[in-house]
């Protein structure tokens, strides 16, 4: 049986990982943009503040304005991180 941990863990494990290095990045804090260990990262507030150009997706406007590292750590963000 799945419980509300089990769910909540691999989102609340990714922001505790990504924490300082998201502030370092973006220069805003990661709480700017979470909506809590279940529904995680407030991913139209980050499209919002990255504010992509015209046809261009997320993870292509932030691989170009800092780098495909800052991309990657968005997409654990949205999925989460399994725990060992």
């Amino acid at each position: 049986m799945t419980t509300l941990s089990d769910i909540a863990l691999p989102y609340r494990l990714a922001y505790l990982k990504h924490q300082a290095e998201f502030r370092r990045t973006f220069g805003k804090p990661l709480k700017d943009f979470w909506e809590g260990n279940i529904l995680g990262l407030d991913i139209i507030a980050l499209d919002r503040f990255i504010a992509p150009d015209d046809n261009e997706s997320l993870k292509d406007a932030i691989t170009r304005r800092w780098s495909a590292g800052a991309a990657t750590m968005i997409e654990e963000l949205i999925h989460g991180v399994q725990p060992d």
